[in-house]
């Protein structure tokens, strides 16, 4: 499956993938049925395999997230402080006093960002959180199929829920694809 994945020929994922389904659990053969359905506009099928798979990886995500930014929040006061206070040995105040204010500014935030570099706990955390975040593809994939559902529902009051899901899937994973012309697409069409 994941041979034909590569290939884009989802045809074959559903055909390897669609027999085993039962026994996939949350795996990642699970999303790459559930992918591969979307694909194909098996809407219904698709948001069953991939609502609980992203869900339980978009809390994974998020809590590293919070635990690398926390990290990183406290990393920078401890620094900044010790720039302060004058107190960082390899920084060089002299050139710092005269400086004008952007590049004052300029030189602090390279030297925050070789300290970043060199702190191996904020390293292995970033890491992590860049894992997590290979959930975020994914969550696109069910936010879309979640507003295609609303789209063909007739039902006023269904549609707001399901569009209202797929708000918050899209929600979920704005800081991490904000930026992206697809997610502001889609995004877009849902409100």
């Amino acid at each position: 499956a994941a041979l034909y994945e590569g290939e884009g020929n989802f045809p074959r994922i559903i055909e390897v993938l669609k027999p085993l389904q039962a026994k996939l659990g949350n795996t990642e053969g699970t999303r790459m049925l559930g992918e591969a359905l979307a694909s194909e506009g098996e809407l219904e099928e698709s948001y069953a395999l991939l609502q609980p798979y992203v869900a339980q990886r978009l809390e994974a995500l998020h809590a590293a997230e919070k635990a690398y930014d926390q990290q990183f929040e406290q990393f920078h006061k401890s620094q900044f402080a010790v720039l302060e206070i004058g107190g960082a040995t390899d920084f060089n105040y002299e050139s710092y006093n005269i400086k004008t204010e952007e590049e004052q500014t300029a030189m602090i935030q390279r030297y925050l960002a070789k300290k970043i570099k060199e702190n191996p706990s904020l390293i292995a955390m970033q890491q992590r959180f860049e894992e997590q975040a290979a959930v975020v593809p994914v969550a696109l994939s069910l936010g879309i199929v979640t507003l295609r559902r609303a789209q063909g529902m007739s039902d006023e009051q269904a549609q707001r829920a399901e569009l209202e899901k797929a708000e918050q899937t899209f929600l979920a994973i704005r800081g991490v694809a904000g930026d992206s012309e697809d997610y502001q697409l889609y995004l877009g069409q849902v409100y």
